[in-house]
């Protein structure tokens, strides 16, 4: 991780494509540039500009930028262990949707957590078990508080 400055002269990094095309366009001239990971899925380059006229980065915009780093990297890793379990979980959605009977998950209080395809439809028709305000509900109290058990 260095500032632009210390990989090119300030006058041969003007003459450069990446400035003169990235950079420029955006009244940038000085940069932080770090690549903190490079694996075969993954890529990540982060930089920052500052307009041209302004200060290049010092040692302490280099020294805040790897304290940065690595709370970012927890983040890019948490999002792709989110991302795989919204994977998991729409396929166990999936498959449970093939079900040929109606399967709804509700919490303690009757809230439905999920309802496959054809429980969909049977709540949809309200004709003895449907949705309100306080979630799943049959005819009465006392058979709503039995499908919640």
């Amino acid at each position: 991780m260095a500032p632009t400055s210390a990989l090119l002269p300030d006058r041969e990094y003007a003459r450069t494509r990446f400035y003169n095309e990235g950079d420029k366009p955006l009244g940038a001239f000085y940069g932080l540039v770090v690549s903190p990971l490079s694996t075969p899925d993954w890529f990540i380059h982060l930089s920052t500009g500052r307009l041209l006229g302004r200060q290049d980065y010092d040692a302490e915009d280099v020294a805040v930028m790897r304290m940065l780093v690595p709370h970012l990297l927890t983040a890019l890793h948490v999002a792709e262990r989110l991302a795989a379990a919204d994977l998991r979980t729409a396929a166990a959605g999936n498959a449970l949707d093939q079900l040929e009977a109606g399967l709804i998950l509700v919490d303690a209080a009757a809230k439905i957590l999920f309802a496959n395809r054809i429980a969909a439809t049977i709540l949809a028709r309200n004709d003895g078990l449907g949705v309100d305000r306080d979630g799943i509900c049959a005819g009465g109290h006392r058979a709503t508080w039995r499908c919640a058990v």
